[in-house]
């Protein structure tokens, strides 16, 4: 039995909400970072406007590489292999490093709690009561047992808490092996490797916490979990059933360990089951194979849940395990940390034999009433910067024991050593490129296209956010997901490059700082302003306009309308030779030595455009010749408002009492439902091709010998760069020709009161349509 989810119109919703509210929580996120107290680790305390600059710099720098690696072609596997290689080796070495020397003789955290339990459960010692506390040290304690055997039976002289200290260094490493390999599947080899080498240069906000808390195992989980489901989504069309069998047997048995060991890690399962039915939508499904795959997977959740919740019961008081409200309690007390005030009090009532649960409740509720709406709002930005406004994540407070070695590693990470202030701004500037990256890229993402991977990450931050708003939290907790926040933040970042607006603010202030300082070069060049311009063209002067569209035909390349050619090429650098004709007046962009008068959206493109341009006008320009503004056709999109005004008034006056011939397109239209012919004797028109109007050239001008236009009527053309062979070859012919160029569609902007192209053109109405026709004397065919 198979069916297909066919609304993915409800699939793009989803996408697009879950990308909004992305934006929504990264936002707040990045806010309460860079701008609210969250205490003596905080990016505020640590010199925010160094960590906000140079957060931009390195957020601009990582970006810039990750698009030209996108360009180069994929390394050669040899080359891989090698760079893989060294950066493994490095991540090693480093691992190395940070267990022997930051290892503590009698570490207070989970390490003690693992090997506590570990030895308790062989030797059949009584656990302490903290074990019940936090079951998932517990789980940890099981999985220690076999280090445990091991260094028992074969006498080796290491104490177990070094022993789980090497341990987790290993796993951790088998992690980034595992991050590798997944990122390969969803990216390049490139990028791949350059994710690889940014997470070999930030290893300490990687490696610290994992190793010496209790997160080594759930990290290692997660990242098995995702390289199984990528692989699995990457083969989905050619992956055997069966197959399919057994990576749900996996993901079912890893889903219930990494519940078991860190029940935090559940948001990415919620994750991944959501980005799942999402994106399901619109494809073919099998019912009986899913059902199969469901049951599966649960199954091999269900029994190792069963007996792991077993095996902790017999080893364990379950009466003392802390209710969950005993952690939201938490969360709404001071900056929303551990405290021991709740933890004590929820103690004493389980001792007790009391509803601890009630009691937390009514703890809960007298919280909310005191903080009231505005106070609950300031307790939760507190706590926000509290968690992400942090940049090392907890290390230096992890590492706040007495190190094993004393060294300059442990004077730079650990809490109140020599170097930390230094390490602290270091990883700040780290952390607040990767909250902006993924605030401003998922802003510019909202638009584009989303991947099941993309989408899956987001719903993983979202879930990451609200779990910490509303629990006992502290920074450490995101350490389980640092590689899924830094590898969103290099996606985004590419975004944030690639993206029209970032791209344009870069090019602006790059192309104007150029210009700007290049000015006195351009100054002996003679370009006429608008006002000038139009009482040339009043005299009876033919008008030929170049402008960048015509400029990118003489450098070799096609526009959207016309592609380029040889012979087009070579009629364009005919005009501007032509400029010395007294009965024609060559229009060029007066932007090339002034840009007074117009508009700073226009100065912004022009400043872009000129950047690659703007000497190869000065080659082409004559500085005994005197050249008109091109913009006088492009008024409304160029020019200010007062100069518009007066520059569309003169156009009318220009048609006033003339016979007019006009040439365009099918869907240009000059003067169609405005006034702008309105005192002209006469209309006509002559309809050429849309697009690549250049092979039509002779088609046209023989139109004129078969209609017998009188040389005394003017003649408008608005056929793109097409315009500039027919106007030499009819000014030759003794017309007085416009290269009319955009002033129809940009006279209707100016009348609608708009910027561009609006569903209340009315040059388009079906009312224009019987004139329009009628004015009409020749059609040429594509």
């Amino acid at each position: 039995m198979e069916f297909v989810i066919k609304n993915s119109k409800v699939q793009q919703i989803l996408i697009t909400v879950i990308s909004c509210l992305f934006c929504m929580v990264m936002g707040f996120i990045t806010v309460c970072a860079l701008f609210a107290d969250g205490g003596y680790f905080s990016i505020v305390k640590n010199n925010a406007l160094l960590a906000i600059v140079g957060g931009f710099l390195l957020m601009a720098a990582l970006s810039i590489i990750w698009r030209k690696l996108s360009k180069k072609p994929e390394v050669q596997p040899k080359t891989e292999c090698k760079i893989a290689g060294i950066l493994f080796s490095l991540i090693a070495i480093l691992i190395g490093v940070i267990v022997y020397y930051l290892h503590t003789d009698n570490p207070t955290w989970d390490p003690k709690y693992v090997s506590v339990g570990a030895e308790g459960i062989m030797y059949g010692k009584d656990l302490p009561e903290y074990l019940s506390i936090y079951p998932f040290n517990l789980t940890l304690s099981f999985l220690a047992i076999p280090i445990v055997w091991i260094i028992d039976t074969f006498h080796i002289g290491l104490e177990i808490n070094t022993a789980l200290s090497i341990a987790s260094g290993v796993i951790v490493f088998l992690s980034f092996v595992v991050i590798y390999l997944t990122l390969r599947l969803i990216s390049s080899k490139n990028k791949a490797l350059f994710a690889l080498f940014l997470m070999t240069l930030f290893a300490p906000f990687i490696l610290y916490c994992p190793i010496f808390y209790s997160d080594t195992i759930s990290c290692f989980l997660i990242y098995l979990l995702l390289y199984l489901l990528v692989k699995n989504i990457k083969q989905y069309n050619q992956i055997a059933f069966p197959k399919k069998m057994v990576y749900a047997a996996a993901v079912g048995l890893i889903v219930s360990l990494m519940i078991q060991v860190k029940a935090t890690t559940a948001i990415v399962a919620i994750a991944i089951v959501i980005a799942a039915v999402i994106y399901s939508m619109g494809k073919k499904f099998s019912f009986k194979k899913a059902i199969a795959i469901a049951l599966i997977c649960s199954v091999f959740f269900v029994l190792p849940t069963i007996g792991i919740k077993y095996a902790i019961a017999k080893h364990t008081d379950a009466s003392m395990a802390h209710p969950i409200s005993n952690w939201i309690a938490m969360g709404l007390s001071g900056t929303g940390g551990y405290n021991d005030e709740d933890a004590n009090r929820t103690t004493e009532l389980l001792r007790a034999g009391e509803d601890a649960n009630k009691v937390n409740i009514r703890v809960i509720k007298g919280r909310i009433r005191a903080y009231g709406v505005k106070g609950f709002f300031i307790h939760q930005v507190v706590k926000t910067a509290a968690v992400w406004g942090c940049g090392d994540i907890g290390t230096a407070r992890a590492l706040s024991p007495e190190p094993h070695h004393y060294s300059v590693l442990s004077e730079i990470v650990r809490d109140g050593g020599s170097y930390n202030r230094t390490y602290l701004k270091a990883a700040n500037v780290v952390w607040v490129s990767v909250l902006l990256s993924l605030f401003i890229g998922g802003i510019l993402d909202t638009k584009s296209k989303q991947s099941v991977y993309k989408t899956f990450a987001k719903l993983t931050i979202i879930g990451v956010f609200l779990f910490l708003e509303f629990w006992e939290t502290q920074s450490r907790y995101l350490y389980i997901f640092l590689p899924i926040l830094l590898s969103l933040a290099i996606y985004m970042m590419y975004e944030i490059i690639e993206g029209d607006i970032v791209r344009n603010i870069v090019l602006t202030v790059k192309g104007g700082v150029k210009y700007l300082g290049e000015n006195h070069r351009y100054r002996k060049i003679q370009i006429l302003d608008t006002a000038r311009t139009m009482r040339q063209i009043k005299k009876g002067k033919s008008v030929i306009r170049l402008g960048d569209g015509e400029m990118a035909v003489m450098l070799g390349r096609s526009i959207w309308f016309q592609k380029q050619s040889e012979g087009l090429r070579e009629d364009l650098e005919e005009v501007l030779k032509r400029a010395s004709d007294k009965k024609m007046l060559v229009c060029v962009p007066r932007t090339i030595i002034s840009m007074a008068g117009y508009r700073l959206k226009a100065r912004c493109f022009w400043c872009r455009e000129l950047m690659g341009t703007r000497h190869e006008w000065k080659k082409r320009l004559l500085e005994k010749n005197c050249y008109g503004e091109t913009s006088v056709t492009r008024a409304r999109t160029d020019l200010n408002r007062r100069i518009q005004d007066e520059v569309f008034a003169r156009w009318r006056e220009v048609f006033a009492e003339r016979d007019i011939v006009v040439i365009e397109g099918g869907v240009t239209r000059t003067g169609v439902g405005n006034d702008l012919f309105e005192k002209a004797k006469s209309v006509k028109r002559i309809i050429g091709p849309s697009k690549n109007a250049y092979d039509k050239v002779p088609q046209i001008t023989k139109a004129f010998e078969v209609e017998k236009v009188k040389k005394s009527t003017l003649i408008l053309v608005s056929l793109g760069p097409a315009a500039k062979k027919i106007a030499m070859e009819l000014h030759d012919k003794g017309y007085q020709v416009i290269d009319l160029g955009h002033l129809g569609q940009e006279y209707a902007f100016y009348c609608n009161g708009k910027y561009r192209k609006s569903e209340d053109d009315n040059r388009f109405d079906k009312v224009t349509d019987s004139k329009y026709e009628k004015s009409i004397i020749a059609r040429i065919k594509k």
